[in-house]
């Protein structure tokens, strides 16, 4: 099996990326890993950058390709643990692995003793395509509304690809990257919670365990729900983009199509509850404005 590795940076316009950046390539050539560096001279949408990075996973060709992004640590034996996850032919339950597994039940299945599970999310701090999944998901941004993928990051565009196929992502557990959070986000996300993995190989209940065994895909994976959105989201934006006008849900209702947003977060919302939030913060102004006291 061949796997390579890629790393989209931005050190060249964010000087503390520098600095994690050497730090990931000193931990990777510890591995005998060269993987390829893709720098970004300015700042990008991620519907530049990551395909500039797919586009060249998908002329490369490898059975396996680890994403990863430039502020993270990988584990010692991150290399040799995917070679070892690769042997066993029931990998193939989907063509998405997640290495940082964020979500909420990973802490329970890693106590139940489960080595994975699947569910249609994904983060970009660290992932890995099978052959063949760059080549689809550059395919994808090109059949999608431009409305749609010039908003979204890498990340959500290949959950709702997943979704079409119903294929849940693989998620890995302990998660064999971890994201450095002393490093400010690029967009401004220092307080997500998807910055932060559930079960890093460095966690007690991985202490002493040898991370290139284990990885036998079992007959029955557990799937999760996403915590990310309700199914039901990913549906109907599967059929808006399928129609090609791309009306994203209301965030904040997940029932009615989005019309505003921050073109900073992608955050969106429709106009009832547009109109609900400006209401109540006037209601709760006038509130707090009639039990101030008067003055004399």
């Amino acid at each position: 099996m061949r796997v390579t590795v890629h790393i989209p940076t931005a050190s060249a316009w964010l000087p503390e990326r520098v600095a994690t950046l050497d730090r990931l390539l000193a931990q990777l050539e510890k591995q005998d890993c060269r993987p390829v560096v893709h720098r970004s001279m300015r700042r990008e949408h991620a519907s530049v950058w990551a395909v500039r990075v797919y586009e060249a996973v998908a002329a490369e060709d490898p059975d396996c390709a680890i994403i990863l992004n430039d502020d993270v640590q990988v584990a010692p034996d991150l290399i040799a643990a995917i070679h070892a996850v690769l042997q066993n032919p029931r990998h193939r339950l989907s063509r998405f692995l997640s290495l940082h597994a964020v979500h909420p039940m990973s802490r329970s299945l890693a106590e139940a003793g489960q080595r994975y599970f699947s569910t249609f999310h994904v983060t970009g701090p660290a992932y890995c395509h099978l052959r063949g999944t760059s080549r689809e998901i550059l395919a994808y941004y090109k059949e999608a509304p431009k409305a749609w993928t010039s908003k979204l990051h890498e990340d959500n565009v290949q959950i709702q690809l997943a979704f079409r196929h119903r294929e849940p992502v693989l998620n890995l557990i302990p998660a064999l990257v971890v994201h450095d959070e002393s490093v400010p986000s690029s967009l401004g996300f220092d307080s997500h919670p998807n910055r932060v993995t559930k079960v890093p190989w460095t966690d007690p209940l991985f202490e002493g365990v040898d991370l290139t065994k284990g990885w036998e895909v079992p007959a029955q994976v557990p799937f999760m729900e996403t915590h990310w959105t309700q199914t039901q989201t990913l549906l109907s934006q599967e059929i808006s983009n399928d129609l090609g006008v791309a009306p994203e849900a209301c965030w904040h209702c997940l029932e009615r199509p989005a019309f505003f947003g921050s073109e900073k977060s992608g955050a969106r919302m429709c106009g009832k509850c547009l109109s609900d939030a400006v209401n109540g913060c006037i209601n709760e102004a006038m509130k707090n404005a009639m039990a101030m006291p008067r003055q004399q």
